[in-house]
């Protein structure tokens, strides 16, 4: 088993998110471990606490401005990332074109 990380859009719809929830479907039908990272501000008044559940498989980022063309991360979601893919070690990390304006 193979535990990846998907750095994918789950919103606004496009095909890029049927793309993401295709493949990542297909991935743990077939065993492997997928974690899926995507921008949502589901906290309330942008609290400074991590976004990562440890036992879910979905990690959010914080993000100022999100439309179907591009995102804006906020200044706070590459630590998120990172401490996100620390606590996840995936053995492979998959990350779409949208996700690149974030520094690794």
């Amino acid at each position: 088993m193979v535990s990846i990380a998907w750095l994918g859009k789950k919103s606004p719809f496009c095909g890029n998110v049927s793309y993401g929830n295709l493949i990542t479907e297909h991935l743990k039908k077939r065993g492997h471990n997928v974690s899926f990272i995507h921008f949502d501000n589901h906290l309330p008044n942008n609290k400074s606490e991590s976004l990562f559940l440890a036992n879910d498989p979905e990690v959010s980022l914080p993000y100022l401005i999100k439309s179907q063309v591009y995102t804006i991360p906020s200044p706070r979601a590459e630590k998120e990332l990172k401490d996100s893919l620390e606590k996840l070690k995936p053995d492979i990390v998959h990350a779409s074109l949208h996700i690149i304006s974030i520094r690794f």
